[in-house]
């Protein structure tokens, strides 16, 4: 089902940009990708791990969440791409050598704290009971 500026059902805002804060920088369609990319199983074990613990970087990410360094870009550029994680570059015991390490961002707690998780950890029975 599409929607455009024409809909008239009073329960549906005529634009859906309408809900957003005013002071919102970000669009619909920008929630409706974070949204996207965390309902991908590895993606949500990696922002899960990120706002979590302390930043990782790829190569521990990789291991704790069980896939392979190249998949695991893959997956770290999406969340990247749509805010939920940042990418810090950080010089390792003081040297020039600089491993990239990752975090979630503040988007990426909310989204997974005020959204995902808090889904998962309620009953069938409280998610069909609960106002909208």
């Amino acid at each position: 089902m599409t929607m455009d500026s024409s809909t008239t059902d009073d329960s549906l805002p005529s634009d859906l940009e309408d809900i957003l804060s005013p002071s919102n920088d970000r669009t619909f369609d920008d929630y409706l990708a974070m949204q996207d990319a965390i309902g991908d199983r590895t993606r949500f074990l990696v922002v899960y791990l990120l706002a979590h613990d302390d930043p990782h970087t790829s190569t521990r990410l990789a291991d704790r969440v069980g896939v392979r360094p190249n998949t695991l870009h893959y997956h770290l550029n999406k969340l990247e791409d749509v805010g939920l994680v940042r990418k810090q570059p950080e010089a390792t015991n003081g040297a020039d050598v600089r491993d990239t390490h990752y975090e979630a961002t503040a988007a990426g707690r909310e989204i997974l704290e005020h959204g995902v998780v808090r889904l998962i950890r309620r009953t069938d029975d409280s998610v069909e009971d609960s106002d909208p």
